[in-house]
């Protein structure tokens, strides 16, 4: 497994990304689901922690993401579980757009 970079790593032109629909970008960190809603941009971890299904595979409501498979909801903000049969939360990133780019930095 490759070592976190420490400083905001490019994953992606913020114009690729549309509203309401994840789009899954390699990282340093593995793969990760990019959502852009009408509050802003997040990243969680591209897997359900219920199960091994891509969240960028998923629905998006609000700022949640729901997964594809037993329809786990999971908060985009905070990457917590909100509804069964997940009870794991997924991991989140911070975001930010650098001259058009998404950027993703520490995992929160």
């Amino acid at each position: 497994m490759s070592t976190a970079p420490t400083a905001m790593v490019p994953v992606c032109p913020a114009a690729e990304l549309a509203l309401n629909e994840p789009r899954q970008v390699e990282t340093p960190w593995g793969l990760v689901a990019l959502v852009r809603t009408g509050t802003g941009i997040y990243a969680v971890a591209d897997r359900c922690s219920h199960d091994d299904v891509e969240l960028s595979d998923g629905f998006v409501d609000g700022d949640t993401v729901e997964c594809p498979a037993h329809f786990s909801q999971f908060c985009l903000r905070t990457g917590a579980a909100l509804t069964m049969p997940a009870v794991e939360p997924v991991e989140t990133w911070t975001v930010a757009v650098i001259d058009g780019v998404i950027h993703l930095g520490s995992r929160q």
